[in-house]
């Protein structure tokens, strides 16, 4: 058909002995009589639907020279002690030892489309460093506050290096299962809907976890497991090497409400980017870079919106506020002094009145208050 196909075979079946043979094509009748008991190719291939759940043969019509159509459906990996991959016409076979009807059971979820590379990506200072370790290996954790390019380094990263990368956001509740697969039943027969985490460790893609600190225990047990000796995913009882390309990418904020710390031994397996929040000069940076339309007759208000956001994230370090300021919420506060509104009336608006906690507004109130005695200072 042109097209490749994936088939799972015993080796040490007679379909696996001849398939083994016709490695050293072309064989004579003779020598694949001899190693797989039958005397034409041509046989073997009609057999295929008797050996395997996945496979069917169409348009024979009882002409054994014509042509044979073969379908299939559900492709699979290959498992633990792989012997190697036999090509014959039409396809490619992987040979595996373990049951075939189990193997079936599995639906593998197809990779996600590759991402393109940003125009303006601006690179951290930490990119290149980051590059170096993941080239070298190894898995890397990002620890910072939110908004300041973790996620979108690593998707930019993925890009450049042409890899396959799978987002998965570790939010509250998230649980192993949603890293293996779910279980499904349909017309009286079941099928496991293998999770996209577990495709990326066996298919060797990357995998970008967001606010892994949010997820349960036994997900991140689960991690380990893949970054550790014998270094395999399971699933339903069976065990799936890891591919030597497969890397992890974890992205959290210790301070983020409704987190927990992460165990030593978890953090232990990365290599730790500690992400800071942005200078003056980059805050200016990122929200230019979000749409930011710069008018010099608001460079008052500009500034204001800047020194406010440094003076927030200060605030929080010193322990004033659990409440961490993001670019979202400059950015919209930027929108609304296109508006017409004054900086100090769309920061409250923007960002102040979003703040849930009471006592903690009353805090941002009073660093806007301080920022905008020092803007009239400046200006004076």
């Amino acid at each position: 058909m042109g097209d490749k196909f994936t088939l799972r075979v015993k080796e040490d079946s007679e379909i696996g002995k001849a398939l083994s043979a016709l490695q050293d094509n072309p064989l004579t009748d003779e020598q694949l009589k001899e190693v797989g008991g039958k005397a034409r190719t041509h046989w073997l291939i009609r057999q295929f639907p008797h050996w395997f759940e996945n496979v069917s043969i169409k348009n024979v019509h009882g002409d054994r020279s014509a042509p044979l159509e073969m379908d299939y459906q559900d492709l699979q990996p290959v498992v633990v002690d792989v012997a190697g991959d036999l090509h014959v016409p039409g396809g490619e076979i992987s040979k595996s030892n373990g049951d075939v009807k189990e193997a079936n059971a599995l639906r593998w979820p197809d990779a996600p489309p590759l991402i393109e590379e940003m125009e303006n990506f601006d690179k951290p200072r930490w990119f290149e460093l980051m590059k170096s370790v993941v080239k070298h290996g190894r898995h890397i954790a990002l620890e910072g506050p939110p908004g300041v390019g973790k996620d979108t380094a690593v998707q930019q990263l993925a890009a450049q290096e042409g890899k396959t990368l799978v987002t998965i956001g570790g939010d509250a509740g998230f649980r192993r299962r949603d890293l293996v697969g779910t279980a499904h039943i349909s017309n009286g027969s079941s099928r496991f809907e293998v999770g996209e985490y577990v495709a990326a460790a066996v298919n060797g893609w990357w995998v970008l976890l967001t606010e892994v600190n949010a997820a349960d225990p036994d997900a991140l047990m689960y991690i380990n497991a893949q970054l550790a000796p014998p270094h395999v995913v399971t699933i339903q009882g069976r065990a799936y090497p890891v591919h030597p390309d497969f890397r992890i990418f974890v992205s959290y904020n210790h301070g983020l409400i409704g987190t927990k710390p992460l165990p030593q031994s978890f953090k232990d397996r990365y290599f730790s980017v500690k992400v800071p929040f942005f200078t003056e000069a980059g805050l200016r940076k990122r929200l230019k870079s979000m749409g930011w339309n710069y008018r010099p007759e608001f460079e008052m208000g500009n500034s204001v919106v800047i020194q406010f956001g440094i003076a927030m994230w200060e605030a929080h370090l010193r322990g004033q506020m659990r409440y961490q300021i993001t670019t979202r919420r400059l950015s919209d506060a930027l929108m609304l002094m296109s508006l017409g509104y004054p900086a100090k009336e769309a920061l409250k608006k923007a960002v102040i009145s979003a703040i849930d906690s009471p006592v903690e507004a009353k805090a941002a109130g009073t660093v806007l208050d301080k920022v905008l005695r020092l803007a009239e200072f400046d200006r004076s």
